[in-house]
């Protein structure tokens, strides 16, 4: 989560969602220094070690709160490909066991459901909708507030799914689905 110093705002990031192209856009933004440079992996330990925190939120915020929420299909392939970079053998139905059986190895920092977060944020904006939704957010806030890098890309997700897999996220995630009409893989 970032508190910005030069608006009020508080933007909780829900890990897979676009976070870190707008971390590093308000990262920016506020000027701040982190002593590492912003594409390098550190960056973000040292941004949320400095001020933030990893995890959904406890309260509800005053400050003008925002998250983004991603397609749970695409964000949990996302996931399962961060999580098992240096495992290829691992599929996406082995994985989700680990995950939702809450195996620590398994992408542990990616576990809270959506809802967790987006339930406390006062705006959620779609992943789909986000530079859009950026360029508005951002319209009245002092200054010049840097348009969003993309830096994570996602690939397709129906190449990870198979059917069980699509059924299994989706009970997982059944808030998120239901609250924004999100529509499982084919």
């Amino acid at each position: 989560m970032i508190i910005g110093k030069r608006h009020n705002y508080c933007f909780i990031h829900i890990p897979k969602t676009g976070g870190s192209s707008i971390t590093k856009a308000l990262v920016d933004y506020e000027g701040w220094k982190l002593g590492v440079k912003v594409d390098e992996h550190a960056w973000q330990i040292r941004l949320h070690s400095h001020g933030g925190m990893h995890g959904p939120p406890n309260r509800n915020y005053e400050e003008e709160s925002f998250c983004v929420v991603r397609d749970p299909w695409t964000r949990l392939a996302s996931v399962y490909r961060s999580a098992t970079s240096g495992d290829k053998g691992k599929t996406l139905s082995t994985w989700l066991d680990q995950f939702l059986g809450n195996d620590p190895g398994c992408g542990w920092r990616f576990r809270a459901k959506q809802y967790d977060y987006w339930v406390l944020s006062k705006k959620v904006i779609l992943f789909e909708d986000l530079e859009t939704e950026w360029a508005r957010l951002t319209m009245g806030w002092p200054g010049t507030v840097p348009p969003l890098d993309h830096l994570n890309r996602s690939g397709e997700r129906a190449i990870y799914m198979d059917r069980d897999s699509v059924d299994r996220i989706g009970e997982f995630e059944a808030a998120t689905i239901e609250r924004f009409g999100y529509e499982p893989p084919q």
